[in-house]
């Protein structure tokens, strides 16, 4: 998701949700979708699974 989803995490997993995926970045310009703690916290506390896919706009990798 793109966006917070801690205000219904509750909601999600009695709908059967098991697994939310979000975004952990420091340099988004959007800033929903950073991951925050409390926000990972509610999840964990609503028995969902938590999967972070990290993004970067200045990342380089060099071969």
């Amino acid at each position: 998701m793109s966006s917070r989803c801690d205000s219904r995490a509750s909601a999600l997993a009695a709908a059967g949700v098991k697994t939310i995926i979000r975004y952990y970045s420091r340099d988004t310009v959007r800033p929903s979708k950073r991951l925050t703690r409390t926000e990972a916290e509610q999840m964990g506390a609503a028995g969902l699974r938590l999967c972070v896919v990290h993004e970067g706009r200045s990342c380089c990798l060099t071969g």
